[in-house]
């Protein structure tokens, strides 16, 4: 059976909050009542404060609608998930070279500022 755990549009902290109310298995979840199910969340959390905010009535709606697409199609996460993957490997990321010939750019642009400044106090004195 899927675990609840393994829903990646699910937060991390509300998969251990409906862990800790008993929520282990993702065929659990669409069939809960929502109300019920809330009031067991806030109360949780109020006592063991695993996320920041107690979720809203949208927010568990939400969690059991995606509960129910993954329940009929299991691997509807895992795909989704494949689907961004890539686009995050693809970002492109600067490397040591680049960032210290930046800062060597910024170094010399600093210095090229203080001999102007210097340049423009000796013209003065004269």
């Amino acid at each position: 059976m899927p675990k609840i755990q393994d829903i990646f549009e699910i937060p991390r902290d509300a998969v251990e909050l409906l862990e800790a109310i008993g929520y282990l298995d993702i065929e659990d979840l669409p069939g809960a009542d929502t109300q019920e199910l809330l009031d067991e969340l806030v109360k949780a959390n109020n006592r063991l404060v695993i996320i920041p905010e107690n979720p809203t009535k949208e927010i568990v709606e939400e969690w059991k609608n995606i509960a129910a697409v993954v329940t009929a199609d299991p691997r509807a996460s895992k795909r989704e998930h494949e689907q961004v993957a890539p686009a995050e490997e693809e970002a492109p990321m600067a490397n040591e070279e680049d960032v210290s010939h930046e800062a060597a750019a910024e170094d010399s642009a600093a210095e090229d500022a203080d001999t102007e400044d210097a340049d423009t106090d000796t013209d003065t004195d004269t």
